[in-house]
């Protein structure tokens, strides 16, 4: 998929804003964690310093991981 710049950036930032959406109403304690690591793996991304699907695709992996290791669904 090509993506030119300004609709990339445009995308990111509709991504980070329903990230803080979320953020405000998470309420498990693995949140802040998850969130954290999702966040820099969004950041290479936007950055050039990984491929955005490589990003995603380990942003899921990790999160599917902490979820696990804390028993969830509970």
């Amino acid at each position: 998929m090509k993506i030119i710049p300004s609709a990339f950036f445009l995308s990111a930032g509709l991504s980070s804003a329903l990230l803080c959406q979320a953020a405000e109403t998470a309420t498990i304690p693995e949140f802040q964690a998850i969130g954290t690591s999702v966040g820099k793996l969004l950041s290479a991304a936007l950055t050039g310093q990984m491929p955005v699907e490589q990003a995603l695709a380990s942003a899921q992996q990790t999160t599917e991981r902490e979820m696990k290791r804390a028993g969830y669904p509970k």
